[in-house]
């Protein structure tokens, strides 16, 4: 149709135009000129330069790279626009699906736009950012890498992550954090905000309360994303340099102040222990700072700076906490596929917690190896039964769970209180009670430790085992019991002194020695 056919037209006309300011075509009006040297003519009469640079279209395994550097025709075309035009105003904005390097590009130009992978509507919301319809407010989600090597990144590194700097002879044993280009949570706005009166309470097992107060001392209404940070000063696995706990975006017109509140939950600041890589835990016995802003360091000047609040230990909690009682009676008592701990007499968290916990008074050593409860081997062990529980309730929502594979196929930690993983303790009391105040589950004792039914069974499967291996392995030789018996009384006739028999009865001392013969085998013992 014609419409199409103007279309096309049209099409092509604008890819020739392209292809002659590329210098694609080959008929370009100026064969001397690259197109970085005709996109810096054109830029000539304008005020505002807008430079795009980054990546092409991507998509998985096609857009891998081997080098985090952007294409040098790119810096190259940002550094003959401010060579060429030292006074004009550049905005750099960069379009990609993972951040390259800038190299000196971000110190050419007047500021900086990210936008990633921004969408087809990025032209016109680079426009209303230009023109002022809207203020920035968004905050990095990533900190920006300045070095190919990644230095700095990501935020939460370990404190030990550092960089050497300064001059002399190697090696340079001047530790300092490493450069970045932007740090995570780095952004700019059309207006300034001003943070103050910060208040914390709480602690590190309660949870953690607070509230900032954020004016708005600019003339533009805009959005401000408060960031609440936690910095550990010690742990017993590294710690990270901070953390990023709590996030609040909040609208602010010109000079209105608001406070703003946030809450830090228990479960939010439990950590990897050094157990193994699967458990988080809780350590009471840590202290950490409390820092508001992206910009806050709290580790190197936190006690003379507003914004940072330290936060002591859980001193009422460091005797009474252990990490894998903790989660073991969690999945004791609070597992929804299960009622088990009824069945077992736990009614309550509190009554798990303080059996388990009654192991720990029997450390391996002077190390207090002890203090882990029943045990990380335990929690593994349960763990993989209640997974069992949950599976089975899935697959049939009515069927009736075996509580006994808790007892039976793990350790029967009801049937050895007071004994910790090590087997070290005094086991289960004959008064029959415990320092939780429960009686042991079974009411018989032996040797001071209540067994429970699988442990006699084992005992007995145990000794029917070794019985039955010793038959087996005599059959296989082709000695049979009643050969042994005979082989063992004639080695004992040959020992005896015979000469000693006084009353001629063949008997010893007065005992009188006798045969019994056993007619269907014909054997005489």
């Amino acid at each position: 149709t014609d419409v199409g056919k103007q279309i096309g037209d049209g099409f092509n006309e604008g890819v020739s135009d392209v292809g002659d300011w590329l210098g694609w075509n080959g008929h370009s009006s100026d064969q001397n000129h690259t197109s970085i040297e005709r996109a810096v003519d054109s830029a000539k009469d304008v005020d505002l330069v807008v430079i795009c640079i980054g990546e092409e279209a991507y998509a998985e395994k096609p857009g891998d790279i081997r080098s985090p550097y952007l294409p040098l025709g790119q810096v190259e075309l940002v550094r003959r626009m401010r060579k060429q035009y030292p006074d004009k105003a550049i905005l750099l904005v960069y379009f990609g699906g993972r951040p390259r390097l800038l190299q000196d590009t971000p110190q050419l130009a007047n500021a900086v736009v990210l936008g990633f992978l921004a969408g087809p509507h990025a032209g016109q919301a680079l426009v209303d950012l230009v023109t002022g319809q809207y203020s920035p407010s968004a905050r990095l989600p990533i900190t920006y890498p300045l070095a190919s090597d990644g230095g700095g990144a990501p935020y939460f590194h370990t404190i030990s992550d550092q960089c050497t700097r300064g001059e002399g002879i190697l090696p340079h044993y001047e530790y300092a954090p490493c450069d970045v280009q932007w740090p995570f949570g780095h952004g700019l706005s059309y207006t300034t905000f001003e943070y103050s009166d910060l208040t914390v309470r709480g602690n590190i097992v309660s949870g953690i309360s607070g509230s900032v107060q954020v004016q708005n001392s600019g003339t533009m209404g805009a959005a401000e994303a408060v960031m609440i940070f936690t910095f550990d000063d010690f742990r017993k696995t590294t710690p990270e340099y901070k953390r990023l706990r709590a996030v609040e975006k909040v609208w602010l017109d010109p000079h209105q102040s608001l406070t703003v509140e946030f809450q830090i939950s228990a479960d939010d600041l439990k950590f990897v222990g050094p157990h193994d890589d699967r458990h988080y835990i809780l350590d009471p016995t840590m202290s950490f700072w409390v820092g508001v802003g992206h910009d806050t360091d709290c580790r190197t000047d936190g006690p003379n700076h507003g914004l940072c609040q330290h936060l002591e230990a859980a001193q009422e909690s460091i005797a009474n906490y252990s990490p894998s009682c903790q989660l073991s009676c969690d999945l004791w008592v609070n597992d929804d596929s299960h009622s088990c701990a009824s069945q077992l007499g736990l009614t309550s968290l509190e009554d798990c917690l303080g059996l388990c916990q009654a192991s720990s008074d029997w450390p391996m050593d002077s190390a207090s190896v002890g203090t882990d409860g029943w045990g990380w081997n335990y929690l593994n062990c349960i763990e993989s039964i209640v997974w069992g529980f949950q599976q089975q309730k899935l697959q049939d929502p009515g069927s009736d769970i075996n509580c006994a594979k808790m007892t039976s196929l793990c350790r029967d930690v009801f049937a050895t209180q007071h004994l910790n993983e090590f087997g070290l303790g005094p086991g289960v009391l004959s008064s029959g009670s415990n320092s939780g105040g429960r009686p042991p589950l079974y009411g018989t004792t032996i040797g001071g430790i209540a067994p429970g039914p699988s442990s006699i069974a084992r005992v007995f499967g145990l000794f029917a085992l070794v019985v039955g291996t010793v038959v087996v392995m005599m059959a296989m030789r082709g000695v049979s019991v009643s050969d042994l018996i005979l082989q063992r009384r004639r080695r004992r006739q040959d020992q005896l002194p015979h000469d000693n028999d006084d009353n001629g009865d063949g008997g010893v001392n007065g005992v009188e020695m006798f045969s019994i013969s056993d007619e269907a085998s014909g054997v005489v013992a």
